[in-house]
């Protein structure tokens, strides 16, 4: 089910585009922002007779939008975009189109301004995956049976089996 956009969600599953002044038409303040194209109601569970189950009929409606936008919606030939580099690879990528997490916001001129918080979980993702793959190599070194011995003598790890990383403090060096 596609919903309207005057949904007062905090963050909403959308379908968005990024604004191009030869397609969507002059606007002064829109460049390098991103037009809603449409508005998905949340996947999550329903409770239907004392059960759970995720809303398949969401995905359903993604999957039609986007089969839709793919068969009938041509990009223009794109000379130049005046903010975006490369904008003609983007909007070539197979990942262009996408289910995003976003924020929507309506300008004065009725206009509706998507704000991804997507990419936030790929770099939460990314960083977690390094830091994990790091936990398991010092976990297999604690349990090298001289590293484990010096443990149960001292009461200490050895300085390379010392610091166990975690959650706290992964993104610092995200800017």
């Amino acid at each position: 089910m596609i919903l309207t956009p005057n949904n007062n969600n905090k963050y909403d599953l959308v379908l968005c585009e990024l604004y191009y002044k030869p397609y969507h038409g002059i606007n002064n303040n829109m460049d390098s922002h991103y037009l809603l194209f449409s508005r998905f109601k949340k996947l999550g569970p329903v409770e239907q007779e004392n059960d759970f189950y995720v809303n398949y009929d969401t995905l359903d409606d993604i999957y039609d939008v986007g089969e839709w936008i793919y068969d009938n919606y041509t990009y223009p030939i794109v000379e130049s975009h005046p903010t975006i580099r490369n904008y003609e690879k983007i909007i070539e990528s197979d990942k262009y189109l996408q289910p995003e997490l976003a924020q929507v916001i309506e300008t004065p001129t009725r206009e509706y301004v998507c704000i991804l918080k997507t990419f936030w979980l790929r770099l939460i993702q990314r960083k977690w995956k390094k830091i994990y793959k790091r936990r398991m190599e010092l976990v297999r070194r604690r349990m090298n049976p001289i590293n484990f011995m010096h443990f149960q003598q001292t009461g200490y790890w050895l300085d390379e089996c010392k610091n166990l990383p975690s959650i706290y403090g992964m993104m610092r060096d995200v800017s």
